[in-house]
């Protein structure tokens, strides 16, 4: 299985939502990504924030699959963890300081369930693959 880079390393090739992705094989063409355990959300993010706090401004982060399934449970749908985590980095790059006071239980319950699509490797994107509006409206609700 190939290498899963960080979100944060995910270039943006336009500005805001010019969201690229590499190296994740997908297990669908523009499909709803699967729902997952928002325990296994929460340590793969958890996980990869760990990760890129160790390096450097502006350098690239990479963590392999196998160290995001040690962190999961063991029936746990890795790839579909790791892409739901995209959710969360993209508001990050959206409205940045989103995340600030949240309930970050509720901000993972929703972010495990959320509609979103899976991002195909190698395309480039005009929009995050989810209803960002509706997220926090959700979020603001919960």
């Amino acid at each position: 299985m190939p290498s899963l880079f960080c979100p944060l390393t995910h270039r943006s090739i336009r500005p805001c939502f010019g969201y690229h992705v590499h190296e994740m094989t997908s297990p669908s063409d523009g499909k709803e990504a699967a729902e997952v355990s928002p325990a296994d959300l929460r340590a793969v993010w958890t996980t990869i924030q760990e990760v890129q706090s160790r390096g450097k401004p502006g350098e690239s982060s990479s963590i392999g699959i196998h160290a995001l399934q040690q962190v999961c449970a063991a029936d746990a749908n890795v790839e579909a963890v790791w892409a739901r985590t995209l959710l969360l980095q993209i508001l990050n790059h959206v409205k940045p300081g989103w995340s600030k006071g949240a309930n970050m239980d509720k901000v993972f319950e929703l972010a495990a369930r959320f509609p979103m699509k899976i991002m195909e490797p190698g395309v480039q994107y005009d929009e995050p693959p989810f209803d960002v509006r509706e997220f926090m409206k959700q979020l603001a609700a919960s």
